[in-house]
């Protein structure tokens, strides 16, 4: 799917996603053990520069829902830097909420415009949620206003 999203996304200019040379090199720096400061600050600078993808159930559930369009289960909110991450969380969606289908709609959005909302609806926001175990991701905690690294556990 990455091949033909890049060819339809290379015709929208107002999407702006992060290349994939910075996806891996954040990647990278988030799987380190320990990050120093100006690891963060490369990939923050790189996260508020860019579009991230978010989707949206056609049928919400209590649970599973759109927060001004950006995707939101049990009260977290997720975006992804890739559409390879997005679409491997949606299809385990799919799977967990069988009665929700498989649709959903898949949109970009800034950022910083996620940060926003976050801190609106005082939510976290999960960033290419991993569901290997020990797979490290990144996590927006809204009170703090701190992006941390985190690592799956034995349950996502």
């Amino acid at each position: 799917m990455s091949k033909e999203f890049d060819e339809y996304v290379a015709d929208i200019p107002e999407v702006d996603l992060i290349e994939k040379k910075d996806v891996a090199l954040i990647k990278i720096k988030i799987g380190k053990n320990h990050r120093k400061e100006s690891d963060w600050e490369a990939i923050k600078e790189l996260l508020l520069s860019h579009d991230v993808l978010t989707a949206e159930p056609m049928r919400a559930l209590p649970e599973l829902y759109g927060v001004e369009h950006v995707l939101c289960e049990n009260g977290v909110l997720y975006v992804f830097t890739n559409i390879d991450d997005c679409q491997s969380h949606l299809q385990k969606l799919s799977r967990r909420y069988g009665d929700i289908g498989e649709y959903f709609e898949i949109n970009s959005i800034w950022f910083e415009d996620v940060l926003n909302i976050a801190q609106e609806h005082e939510m976290n926001v999960v960033i290419d949620k991993q569901d290997m175990v020990n797979g490290k991701y990144m996590v927006y905690d809204y009170a703090k206003n701190q992006l941390n690294a985190v690592m799956a556990g034995n349950r996502n």
